[in-house]
């Protein structure tokens, strides 16, 4: 399996983030997140926007794409949830060389949605959902105490006697407040179609068939 030359072609960005999970990291080279990131030293190949989100989903590959502004998007790593302690250690230790690191995860399905945050070894806000609530660490932000007042309104004009026996996290997690988050935080992966095309590949890693 390789990448074809129609893949190392100039490309736009495109939009992904649906039913996948996904890293930002801040002012990040490609190359030196290929060292953290291939822990199961998979074949890497360079491919463009296209062709690495297209392996992603046909091959369960990790694409680290080319960087857009400050970000650089890690697209399907081989990772945990961030309700586990091995991956909240990784990313602690990524945020310790990179500055910063964010972490986001979804699957409708599921019930299914995380965002975690991470600036020089910090866990500045961590929120973790599938069948109840895993993780909500941190200070929540306006957007997420706005999406919780929006969820409040809806569940009063439906079950108004049930409100007073949920917790507020109840109302957060869901795929558009995972796409909500990023774009406070970093960049909403469904507006990449905004960017401009680039001549940059990203890498991408074939893990190994056993």
């Amino acid at each position: 399996m390789q990448a074809t030359q129609s893949e190392r072609f100039p490309a736009k960005p495109e939009p992904f983030g649906y039913k996948l999970t996904w890293l930002a990291v801040r002012d990040a080279d490609p190359f030196e997140l290929l060292h953290a990131v291939n822990v199961d030293q998979g074949t890497v190949f360079s491919a463009n926007w296209y062709g690495g989100l297209d392996k992603v989903y046909r091959w369960n590959a990790t694409f680290i794409t080319p960087p857009v502004d400050d970000w650089t998007f890690v697209i399907n790593p081989i990772l945990s949830g961030l309700s586990d302690e091995k991956t909240l250690t990784f990313l602690q230790k990524l945020s310790a060389q990179f500055a910063e690191v964010q972490f986001y995860g979804n699957h409708r399905v599921a019930n299914y949605g995380a965002w975690g945050r991470f600036v020089n070894e910090e866990a500045i806000r961590l929120f973790s959902t599938g069948e109840a609530i895993e993780l909500d660490q941190g200070q929540r932000t306006e957007i997420e105490e706005q999406i919780i007042e929006k969820g409040k309104q809806s569940f009063i004009e439906d079950s108004p006697d049930d409100l007073e026996q949920l917790a507020d996290s109840f109302f957060l997690g869901d795929e558009d407040d995972v796409m909500e988050m990023a774009g406070l935080w970093s960049i909403n992966p469904q507006t990449l179609d905004n960017q401009p095309e680039t001549f940059a590949l990203g890498l991408l890693i074939v893990p190994k068939i056993s």
